[in-house]
């Protein structure tokens, strides 16, 4: 589910600059496209609500994050799968408004396979399925806040504050500190994960 919410942003940005060839290619499978898209903006009020988490980010975890979506790790995309069947029903039974950390808490103990989510986690290196959840996506809020403020200065001075409220309420913040880290790396990481869309 975090891919198609990344997905979504992507396409907010533009980065996908050859979508509609794409879609014309591939026009028997654009309702179900759809209806992945819609599933994930319904779940955006969560998966961009804000984290509370203060542990502290490092290039090593950008490193790892950057090296799980290179290799396509098998416990990872086991990770996912499993993971997003635990928002839809986290989503189901709290009410919006609440952090992040609480949203992914809850994902985890519905998944019905938190041991095994914690398992995966722990096979690539982070402490539980918790961790590797609040730092990934940290990482990623990091990356398109980064991307944000590039596309955000091209704009007209009268618009930018315009654009930065919208696009942060699409992605959710991101702290100073870990777009301090991210930063020399949101370039490799943007291209990373747009050629992970197709996976």
């Amino acid at each position: 589910m975090i891919k198609k919410i990344v997905f979504t942003l992507l396409l907010t940005f533009g980065f996908l600059s050859n979508i509609h060839a794409e879609m014309s290619a591939q026009m028997p499978n654009m309702n179900a496209q759809m209806q992945e898209m819609q599933k994930g903006m319904a779940l955006l009020p969560f998966l961009t609500a804000p984290i509370e988490s203060n542990d502290k980010l490092s290039s090593k975890d950008v490193e790892l994050f950057m090296a799980l979506i290179k290799k396509k790790d098998s416990h990872y995309a086991d990770y996912s799968d499993k993971m997003e069947k635990g928002y839809e029903k986290a989503a189901a039974v709290l009410k919006k408004g609440v952090s992040f950390d609480t949203f992914v808490k809850k994902a985890i103990e519905l998944s019905g396979v938190q041991n095994v989510l914690d398992k995966d986690a722990r096979e690539i290196g982070y402490d539980s399925a918790l961790d590797l959840t609040l730092k990934t996506t940290r990482i990623v809020r990091a990356m398109m806040a980064v991307e944000m403020e590039k596309q955000i200065a091209q704009a007209p001075k009268e618009q930018q504050e315009m654009m930065r409220n919208m696009m942060s309420g699409m992605m959710g913040s991101a702290k100073a500190e870990d777009i301090a880290v991210v930063k020399p790396y949101a370039d490799e990481l943007k291209q990373i994960m747009k050629e992970g869309q197709g996976t």
